[in-house]
């Protein structure tokens, strides 16, 4: 999580097309999502397992349709609103 915030400071701040690219490709490679799952999965009874992982798809597509249309408004408002959301989020505990 401390390397995702890394690379959106380093977005914020560096304007080049090179930097963009390889702190996209960096922040993009989902090191975080399988450790959740597992996380997620490994902490959780057999019994309420499904129940669980169920409840944490569905907010995961939720996330999926309502992020383009966030990220959309956020950087209509400012350029650097949603790298500064991204780091707020990514440091939250």
């Amino acid at each position: 999580m401390g390397s995702l915030a890394f690379s959106f400071v380093a977005l914020s701040l560096q304007h080049s097309f090179i930097f963009l690219l390889i702190f996209l490709v960096f922040s993009g490679i989902g090191i975080a999502l399988p450790c959740l799952d597992a996380l997620i999965t490994g902490g959780i009874d057999k019994e309420e397992r499904g129940t669980i992982t169920s409840f944490y798809s569905a907010m995961s597509f939720l996330g999926v349709a309502t992020g383009p249309p966030t990220y959309a408004y956020m950087m209509s408002v400012s350029d650097h609103l949603i790298f500064m959301c991204r780091v707020g989020v990514v440091l939250l505990p």
